[in-house]
């Protein structure tokens, strides 16, 4: 098993308001983080992989966790974690908000030393707080929850993280990057009227648009209201299954320029499970062919055409989650003074902006450099 090198060193945590903190689910008694499932898992997929493929590493590892995590505290009582790389020693510390892709944690975009775009914002200075909601491992529920959806992280998580990252670092505003799902409640949180919270924002893989044969997105209408209450889609257990195999897997479609070991190290360490109202809104969406609510009623990309707000949105043409075509409404709906359009080539995959071999060197510096010129508003107040 291969590794990344060391991550590079790290500030204490910054002195400031604290919020609640709590242990990870998987913690164990004293405070450490211990899975034995997880462990048997990953000793089998190792050896198995070894037996079959002796010249080849099985999978470069997450390396690490940022070092403080704050949790917040939606309105209706459930808990999740910002997980925070504090600014570095003389750095301002604009605060940055990274947001992860549905089905993936945020190991996505924290992978590895060298390939992280947390690490990379962090290096630039920023005070960077790694977003989980209620759909997350970490997350902490209230007593008798009910089934939720991407209209619940909208309306109730983002409010109290966005909060929460204002009291933290001290801003009047926040910075914030999205992929995929991530890049979705950027604009779910613009459409309902949440711009002066925000700076700017980037929105990476993030489709508004939905081309389905028609008979799929009729099995998807169809299918979504079926599936039983509290179900979810196992595929943290499918990934990790299916990582010392080597054949094609769900999350290796989307990552045609990611190496190998960084893809099945990913698999193991960087999936979740999907929710139920998850799918049942995804299903809506394909039913509807837009990022509608769950009824619906209100059409999150309609209403971006009142938003005031720095936006860049990218896509690639390599991506089949989120072909060009599926991202750009944003950018067309938006204001045009406002929008920055980026497309990439046929050679980027949906993750492989995130985790692939020309990410750190390609991607990564187009984000940060884009975003730089609005870091200074990041203390003063919206209009």
């Amino acid at each position: 098993m291969s590794r990344g090198p060391a991550a590079a060193p790290l500030p204490p945590p910054a002195s400031g308001p604290e919020l609640p903190q709590h242990p990870s689910p998987d913690a164990a008694p004293g405070g450490s983080t211990f899975d034995l499932s997880a462990l048997i898992v990953r000793a089998a997929a190792e050896v198995a992989w070894s037996a079959r493929h002796p010249r080849e590493d099985f999978a470069n590892r997450a390396d690490g966790q940022p070092p403080d995590r704050v949790y917040y505290q939606a309105a209706d009582g459930w808990e999740a974690p910002l997980w925070r790389y504090p600014p570095r020693a003389g750095a301002r510390g604009e605060p940055l908000v990274l947001a992860h892709g549905l089905g993936v944690n945020h190991a996505a975009l924290d992978f590895r030393e060298g390939q992280s775009l947390a690490r990379a914002a962090w290096q630039r200075g920023y005070d960077v707080y790694l977003l989980e909601h209620r759909g997350d491992r970490d997350a902490v529920a209230p007593p008798h929850p009910g089934a939720f959806d991407f209209d619940d992280i909208v309306d109730l998580d983002l409010p109290a993280a966005l909060a929460a990252v204002r009291r933290v670092s001290g801003a009047d505003r926040v910075l914030w990057v999205g992929h995929a799902l991530g890049g979705q409640l950027l604009y779910g949180h613009l459409a309902r009227g949440g711009a002066e919270d925000l700076v700017a924002g980037v929105a990476l893989c993030a489709p508004v648009r939905f081309e389905v044969p028609a008979s799929a997105a009729r099995l998807a209408a169809l299918a979504g209201p079926l599936l039983p209450q509290g179900w979810r889609v196992p595929a943290r257990t499918l990934h990790r299954a299916l990582a010392p195999l080597g054949g094609p897997t769900p999350l290796g479609a989307l990552a045609g320029d990611t190496s190998g070991p960084d893809l099945r190290g990913l698999m193991l360490d960087g999936v979740d499970d999907l929710h139920l109202g998850m799918v049942r809104q995804v299903a809506r969406w394909i039913a509807t062919g837009t990022l509608c609510d769950r009824h619906d009623r209100f059409d999150y990309l309609a209403a971006l055409s009142a938003v005031r707000l720095p936006v860049m949105v990218v896509a690639a043409r390599g991506d089949r989650a989120c072909p060009p075509a599926a991202a750009k409404p944003a950018a067309e709906q938006l204001d045009a003074r406002d929008v920055c359009w980026e497309e990439l080539g046929e050679g980027w995959g949906h993750l492989d902006l995130l985790v692939g071999r020309r990410a750190a060197q390609e991607v990564f510096p187009m984000v940060l450099d884009w975003l730089e010129p609005h870091r200074r508003d990041c203390w003063r107040p919206a209009r």
